[in-house]
């Protein structure tokens, strides 16, 4: 029995276990960045209607949310919505229109956009780079991995007054993955076992456990786009100027 728990407790401390964590306001480096720049003294009117993206895995609606929220933290402009319009501000209106709320809001033109957004997520490329190492002792064998992914993004700035492209820039972000795998633990216990005159009689039970873990694509892809709303907020008195 003793054996048995040795084996259990051995793999539990050379794999890590997940863990829940509490939640928590986003303080990434990019979100402070962003949350730090000067509130621009005029702010023009700008609109995102939809990010496309090429990768399975990520879904545009949210990704528009991402963006939208990282233009309104910026303070360098005053969005407007478009994108989710007929759900939240339009039925607001239809409500105000047929006499259902009061206010006078159905009445009035809403504000419009003097440039847009377009963003696209253009690529997710496996395994940029990747490694592995392992070692045995006693009969177990531990190993280890790591290897990059990569996530690509693509936004443009475009006049609605003359449909010119003003300023576009892309952005790339390394996803970080590792993972690590433990087996043969009963081999070594009967080895340690065997040296101290004990006969298992090949009973000791062997134990085999491998874990992962890898960056979150939702966290690469807000700081994606919050390092490019902080860019292109730098650069927009030159294209503004022309």
């Amino acid at each position: 029995m003793k054996i048995v728990l040795l084996a259990v407790a051995t793999t539990l401390a050379l794999v890590p276990a997940a863990h829940a964590a509490d939640a928590k306001v986003d303080r990434s480096k990019s979100t402070q960045r962003l949350e730090k720049m000067e509130k621009a003294p005029t702010r023009p009117y700008v609109t995102v209607y939809e990010v496309k993206s090429n990768v399975g895995e990520i879904d545009a609606r949210g990704t528009t949310a991402m963006f939208t929220t990282a233009l309104v933290k910026s303070r360098q402009w005053r969005v407007v919505e478009r994108n989710r319009l007929a759900e939240g501000v339009g039925r607001e209106r239809e409500l105000n229109a047929s006499g259902v709320t009061t206010g006078d809001g159905a009445t009035k033109q809403l504000k419009g956009a003097g440039y847009v957004f377009e963003a696209s997520i253009t690529e997710l490329a496996a395994q940029t780079s990747q490694s592995s190492s392992g070692f045995s002792i006693g009969g177990m064998q531990i190993g280890q991995s790591a290897s990059q992914d990569e996530l690509g993004m693509d936004i443009r700035v475009l006049s609605v007054q003359t449909g010119e492209v003003l300023d576009s820039i892309n952005v790339r972000k390394k996803l970080d993955a590792s993972g690590s795998s433990v087996s043969g633990v009963g081999s070594l216990l009967d080895t340690i076992a065997s040296r101290k005159g004990v006969n298992t009689g090949g009973l000791t039970p062997d134990v085999n456990a491998q874990g992962s873990k890898r960056e979150s694509i939702d966290r690469a892809l807000r700081e994606l786009i919050e390092l490019a709303v902080v860019e292109l907020s730098q650069r927009r008195s030159s294209w503004e100027e022309d």
